[in-house]
């Protein structure tokens, strides 16, 4: 009997089933890299040998896969690449491609490392940094009660300076790098409430000194047309000081608040986050003593410990014509107003209340001009503080 004719479909796939009989370009190719990977010096460990090596490699994967996309490899490996030889190659793998990942998770940790060290390096050698430990050295108070109308306008001109500084400190790249990964939701709260608590005082100051000067250009507007009668003058000079006692009312008001809200903390000692918290804390720990300062003076208070808060407003809101006499020598501008306003309307002839008009023209020409110069440097501190909290703000929501 004839044996029948071979199966033209069978002899195909017994064709196709192994691997191609000559080399194909991607066998060549990863023949070519493995030559290259062998030539070079496994031992040399520098970094252009390694990024060659890796370059090299990451082509060889390239042919790989190549290769490993086409049929006939395809299917020459589902018929005889089974079993335990498959499961070795596989295992292979995944070690590789852990070894990629602890490798990958090194270097970034390395490079994260390196750049934080880069820019702390950046950031202690930046000139800002020196001027803001200076300003901050010339700015801290010896006591708030007993500064001087010059000394508060010299501090709050130095406090304007401080904060162009602490804006310009926020906006460097290297600051932003080295605050924002490490600082605290609690921290960051306590900073960015710190200045709202400063525009608020600086804002209450503001409309104290507004109103001050409103009620000054009144009262020099009367008196220099001298044709207003005792009765209108004496009413001028009551809405005045009625003005002033509300004033020292809420000042009272807004110091008492401070003890309470806010309490000069320890510096703390750590990482280069917090050596930045505590330089914030000092800038806002001398804003704040400035500003006390400040409503101290516009107050004309002097603490008393041993006094009752009543008795520390009775005390505020006295305006005896004895007490205003006595005082007036020692006084500053805002008492000598105070002072000179009461005397006027003591005096009884009109003699002798021409004469002491003068003397009251003088004195409310100079509170006023000391409330104009207060009023642009706290204008300028109030820029400032909104300047370096929404500066503090965009790193925080960064």
């Amino acid at each position: 009997m004839a044996s029948s004719p071979p199966n033209p479909k069978s002899l195909f796939h017994a064709r196709s089933a192994s691997l191609p009989s000559r080399p194909h370009s991607f066998i060549s190719q990863v023949e070519e890299h493995l030559c290259r990977l062998r030539a070079t010096d496994a031992s040399c460990s520098s970094s252009s040998s390694i990024c060659n090596r890796l370059s090299c490699l990451g082509h060889l994967y390239d042919s790989v896969d190549g290769f490993l996309q086409l049929g006939q490899t395809q299917q020459a490996l589902t018929k005889e690449f089974l079993g335990k030889q498959f499961d070795k190659v596989l295992d292979g793998s995944f070690r590789l491609l852990d070894v990629r990942s602890i490798t990958k998770y090194v270097l970034l940790r390395t490079k994260e490392q390196f750049t934080r060290s880069f820019y702390q390096l950046a950031l202690s050698i930046t000139p800002t940094v020196p001027r803001i430990e200076a300003l901050l050295c010339r700015l801290r108070p010896v006591n708030v009660t007993s500064l001087t109308l010059s000394e508060i306008n010299c501090k709050l001109s130095g406090l304007r300076d401080l904060l162009d500084s602490f804006d310009k400190f926020l906006l460097l790249p290297q600051t932003q790098q080295v605050f924002y990964p490490e600082c605290d939701e609690k921290l960051a709260d306590d900073l960015v409430d710190g200045l709202l608590l400063l525009l608020d005082v600086c804002g209450t100051a503001k409309d104290v000194l507004s109103q001050a000067k409103e009620h000054v250009q009144d009262l020099q507007s009367m008196l220099r047309r001298r044709r207003a009668d005792e009765f209108e003058l004496a009413k001028e000079v009551g809405e005045y000081l009625g003005s002033r006692k509300k004033a020292k009312k809420l000042i009272h008001k807004v110091l008492k608040d401070l003890k309470t809200k806010r309490t000069c903390s320890p510096p703390e000692k750590g990482n280069d986050t917090m050596t930045m918290v505590n330089m914030a804390r000092q800038i806002q720990g001398v804003t704040l003593t400035t500003l006390q300062s400040l409503l101290f003076y516009v107050s004309g208070l002097k603490p008393q410990s041993k006094l009752s808060s009543w008795a520390l407003v009775s005390n505020l809101m006295r305006s005896t014509h004895v007490a205003c006499i006595d005082e007036a020598m020692e006084s500053n501008e805002f008492e000598k107003g105070d002072a000179a306003l009461q005397i006027l309307l003591g005096h009884k002839t009109k003699k002798s209340s021409n004469v002491h008009i003068e003397n009251v023209q003088t004195d409310l020409g100079k509170l006023e001009l000391s409330v104009e110069d207060l009023e642009q440097e706290l204008e300028c501190l109030h820029r400032g503080l909104i300047k370096a909290r929404v500066s503090l703000l965009n790193i925080l929501n960064h």
